[in-house]
């Protein structure tokens, strides 16, 4: 008989072991992940397992959200990100999007947001009000056994393009580009990720909080920072997130008068070399819009794979869901963050951050 279990801001003790064995599970279920975003955020969370005979057999964490701008939400992961719905089997799906739904009522949400890397079953939604998207793309590079075999698989121009760029940093002695656990470093790729979504994206980036309790809450060696530096100056920096032979593609941001240096596209190289010596086997380029046509023609051009993940939506109160971000361009409110001082800008990221979900 299976057994459906909630546990709130803590998980079963059976869990890591679970997902220890579970093919599809990410960085987006482990409990260091759920303390990050519970204490960046404020965030409570609650894991549903189904057991049997003391064993988990499936489960789903879920992020409790309350937005002044959303109202109430249970999401699997907020701020797009995806995760997955572990199970073994359709009936005990079911179970689980039963007991998100009961919870859900329990707690006087206003909408259930899942969004999963994998197809759920159709018979699993026993609600008919559920909606399903597959509105946005991840494009995913396979690693090769060497960073020569994956490297063969770039785009044919890219390849040219992106040697000849190589030879200009490389040549230089003013630029270094590779790992870096610096706080400096950090607080000033924070600074660069700013003026980057504050001039060109017009919307709000993570507050420098959330990187420092990132680094203060993830075990080590699951996460890596990378910067591009001209004269001590840092210009471009990622963040990528790994577990087990997966890694994500999560933060990243460059200075706009380097970008004739292909600078995004050297570190990003870095880092491919990097994760062939780390056991690196699949590297998810992060959730791309689209409509953000240069944004999947930088991802792809890896030999990436491009793939559509799951959205699922009930609105319990209220109107039916709205993709504000589908055409991929900013109305005229958001185009004129870009008059605010970086400074004023911060402050608001860090107040208002919680809120964008």
């Amino acid at each position: 008989m299976t057994e459906i279990t909630v546990t709130t801001d803590t998980v079963p003790k059976e869990w890591k072991e679970f997902l220890s064995h579970n093919s599809g599970s990410s960085i987006f279920n482990t409990l260091p992940w759920l303390h990050l975003l519970q204490k960046s955020c404020s965030f409570s969370f609650h894991c549903i397992t189904a057991k049997e005979e003391n064993s988990v057999v499936g489960g789903i964490t879920l992020f409790q959200t309350n937005s002044l701008l959303f109202g109430k939400k249970l999401v699997t992961n907020p701020f797009s990100i995806y995760s997955s719905l572990l199970e073994d089997n359709a009936e005990t799906t079911k179970k689980i999007i039963d007991k998100v739904l009961e919870l859900a009522l329990q707690l006087g949400v206003k909408t259930i947001e899942l969004r999963t890397f994998d197809e759920v079953p159709q018979e699993a939604f026993a609600d008919n009000r559920w909606k399903h998207f597959q509105n946005r793309i991840i494009p995913v590079l396979t690693l090769k056994e060497s960073y020569e075999e994956t490297y063969k698989n770039y785009k044919r121009q890219f390849k040219t393009n992106l040697q000849k760029q190589k030879s200009v940093i490389a040549d230089s002695p003013d630029f270094f580009i590779g790992e870096t656990k610096e706080p400096a470093d950090i607080k000033a790729f924070h600074g660069v990720l700013l003026k980057l979504y504050r001039d060109k994206h017009h919307a709000f980036p993570h507050p420098f909080s959330f990187f420092e309790n990132l680094i203060a809450t993830l075990p080590n060696g699951s996460f890596r920072f990378y910067v591009a530096k001209h004269k001590e100056k840092v210009v471009a920096g990622i963040f990528v997130l790994i577990y087990r032979d997966k890694a994500y593609y999560f933060w990243s941001a460059a200075d706009d008068n380097y970008n004739h240096l292909g600078i995004s596209s050297v570190l990003l190289d870095k880092i491919i070399q990097d994760f062939h010596e780390c056991g690196v086997k699949s590297f998810d380029l992060g959730v791309t819009n689209p409509g953000n046509d240069n944004l999947l023609f930088f991802k792809t051009r890896w030999g990436s794979t491009v793939t559509k993940p799951h959205f699922y939506h009930l609105s319990l109160v209220g109107s039916e869901y709205k993709d504000l971000g589908a055409e991929g361009t900013p109305g005229l409110c958001r185009r004129l963050l870009r008059f605010i001082p970086l400074p004023i800008y911060a402050f608001i990221t860090d107040r208002l951050h919680k809120h964008l979900t």
